[in-house]
């Protein structure tokens, strides 16, 4: 219809400018004619000119009045559309509004189900698409009926997913609620299972170590003595630090039915007279663990023997490669990392 009123226009007014100069000497004519009185011939030829005049001038009259109205017409119709467009454009701002805030909420969500951040990624995708073709056709001023059309049905159909994609929001919110709600619960529950499992563990480490420690053997008496051997073989104890050739270690184990029978081995740690364990590697020495504290000593030398849940004696000896010192000698007995027991003699 635009074009339409615009080509009518157009002709109308290179009608104008071509006919109405050429039509101006013939209505002067005519003018001029009408004063003085005519013969019936000429009157008649007058009459047919000014019938023509009319006609033309009702005709030119005609066209001025249509082109007016379609010119109205198409302007009204104009303002319509563009009233219809803003309408569109507020009703799109809302949506790309609702959109944008369910839009922040997915980023805060994201990461907490694999499968929906697919989901939820494709339609993001699709809805990008749909506002980049409704924005492209609100923005051109010359917008058409069917383009306005088309818009609208964009942004109806846009409202529509919108509302399906707040609803998926909406569901993947109460699923991380509920997930949430679950995993807070499991926690406390795994919680309180470490803590029960923690102490049984204390209470069961507590129980073995009294086991442990009753089923120590306990030395009720612990000797230690130099000895020198004589020319007949027979050993002889000494106190001369010059005259031991060795060190005897005994002691007397009680009985002890919480102790399980079988091979038991008791460490010797001599220590000497300056302070230091006596200890030679290769004539057995080690290294042993002490429970309760974790350090390591020197041990001089160990005793394996069978034990029968009953009292026993049992000795060991230490032969050295160097003369013993003269002072104040202390022998401490060890069993599985405990010290059972201890004594002291003097050599002089």
């Amino acid at each position: 219809m635009i074009l339409f009123g615009a080509k009518f226009r157009k002709i109308n007014s290179r009608f104008v400018q071509r006919v109405a100069p050429s039509l101006q000497p013939h209505f002067k004519t005519f003018m001029a004619e009408q004063t003085p009185k005519l013969n019936p011939e000429e009157e008649a030829k007058n009459q047919k000119k000014r019938r023509f005049y009319v006609i033309l001038i009702f005709v030119l009259v005609l066209i001025n009045g249509i082109l007016i109205f379609i010119n109205w017409n198409s302007s009204k119709e104009n303002t319509l559309l563009a009233a219809e467009r803003d309408h569109l454009d507020s009703v799109y701002t809302e949506v790309l509004a609702d959109l944008n805030e369910q839009a922040a909420e997915i980023v805060s969500l994201q990461g907490t189900n694999t499968e929906l951040d697919s989901v939820l990624q494709i339609r993001q995708q699709q809805l990008d698409e749909q506002k980049a073709t409704i924005k492209q056709l609100l923005d051109d001023k010359n917008i058409t009926k069917s383009q306005l059309r088309k818009a609208q049905n964009l942004i109806t159909q846009l409202q529509n997913e919108t509302a399906q994609y707040i609803a998926t929001i909406d569901s993947l919110k109460e699923a991380n609620a509920f997930l949430a709600e679950n995993l807070e619960r499991l926690n406390e529950e795994l919680g309180e299972e470490i803590e029960l499992t923690e102490q049984l563990q204390a209470d069961k480490r507590k129980l073995q170590e009294k086991v442990k420690i009753g089923a120590l053997l306990k030395p009720s008496v612990v000797d230690i003595s130099g000895i020198r051997i004589k020319s007949s073989g027979k050993e002889t104890a000494t106190n001369s630090a010059k005259k031991s050739q060795k060190l005897k270690i005994c002691f007397e184990l009680e009985e002890n039915k919480v102790s399980d029978a079988g091979n038991k081995t008791i460490f010797v740690r001599v220590i000497s007279p300056e302070g230091s364990t006596i200890a030679v590697q290769s004539l057995g020495s080690g290294v042993i663990t002490l429970t309760e504290s974790g350090d390591q000593t020197q041990y001089t030398t160990k005793v394996n023997f069978d034990y029968k849940q009953e009292a026993t004696r049992q000795c060991v000896y230490w032969s050295q490669n160097f003369p013993f010192s003269k002072g104040t000698y202390q022998a401490k007995l060890y069993q599985s990392g405990y010290e059972i027991g201890d004594s002291e003699f003097s050599l002089k």
